[in-house]
């Protein structure tokens, strides 16, 4: 017949401080869980320009980059050119300099061309 464990003052001691991590590590699961599902994951479409130099063409397995300037809608409706510049990349042909294009930002925030030339 097996034995049976003795739950000594210490043991039972240990369970409890265990018990307790493991509670405020799910509690926090919970709030981080909470956080990233309030958070929008969708793709979101965004206006912007290439610079003068243009947005190279796809290569090999190698995307193509280049410089934008994003645009962001005003509520009358105009576009304005965002205080930044940035890098966006490029799974087709080679994008021409200074052209309005549309793009769309991966899950780590990177801008890629989705449509060209939509002046």
């Amino acid at each position: 017949m097996p034995t049976l464990p003795v739950l000594t003052p210490s043991a039972i001691e240990q369970l409890r401080r265990d018990h307790e991590r493991l509670r405020l590590e799910v509690r926090q699961l919970r709030a981080a869980v909470r956080a990233m599902s309030s958070t929008t994951h969708g793709a979101v479409f965004e206006l912007a320009e290439t610079d003068g130099s243009g947005i190279s063409a796809m290569s090999g397995d190698t995307p193509g980059s280049g410089t934008i300037t994003p645009y962001r809608v005003r509520g009358d409706g105009t576009i304005q050119a965002r205080d930044h510049d940035e890098t966006c990349y490029n799974m087709a042909g080679a994008v021409a300099a200074t052209t309005y294009i549309g793009v769309l930002r991966d899950s780590f925030n990177r801008p890629w061309v989705i449509v060209e030339d939509c002046s």
